[in-house]
């Protein structure tokens, strides 16, 4: 089966390269996440920084990824400082814009090159990407918080969680109506 996948992506370069920017951005979280849990976050937004611009080089999309990229880190990073400033969470690891370091501003740069590539099959979908941010963004929260990225509030601790996941469930879909619009400005 992993020969006829391996087969399947070598015949397919788009499929390659979707897989290619999912893997990429998984690595490029772990690095982000757990270079700001050990005070070193420069390192992560050096990493994020590089892999955006090698996205971009590599993208014939790049006008239409630019600006979604812009628009998609804004209103991320708007949202995570309206958490911050709900007690719904706290970030670690220093470089800050204001109350949001710069590392998750990086972050969210870096999950908006997932929309025209390896998440474009969701543009679109507003509800699903609803439903999905819902469920997996409260789990990379988690993930950060286990690496010692950021607290999560706890007075009660399913509070903090219901909250990021009305963010997320806010967040995705904008981040995927913003795709569609460049896709068709």
């Amino acid at each position: 089966m992993a020969s006829t996948n391996r087969d399947c992506a070598a015949r397919d370069p788009a499929l390659a390269a979707k897989l290619v920017n999912f893997v990429a951005f998984q690595c490029v979280w772990f690095v982000v996440v757990s270079t700001a849990a050990e005070r070193q976050a420069w390192i992560g937004i050096v990493v994020a920084g590089t892999w955006i611009a090698t996205h971009l080089a590599f993208s014939s999309r790049r006008r239409l990824e630019l600006p979604t990229i812009a628009i998609v880190t804004a209103t991320g990073v708007a949202m995570d400082q309206i958490a911050v400033a709900t007690g719904i969470q706290r970030f670690e690891g220093g470089l800050a814009i204001g109350l949001v370091p710069v590392w998750i501003a990086a972050l969210w740069a870096s999950f908006a090159t997932l929309l025209h590539s390896s998440m474009s099959w969701m543009v679109g979908r507003l509800v699903l990407g609803a439903a999905l941010g819902a469920v997996f963004g409260p789990l990379a929260y988690l993930g950060a918080e286990r690496l010692g990225a950021i607290r999560l509030g706890n007075d009660p601790r399913w509070l903090a969680i219901s909250g990021l996941a009305l963010e997320w469930a806010l967040v995705m879909p904008v981040a995927l109506w913003v795709a569609a619009r460049r896709r068709t400005a």
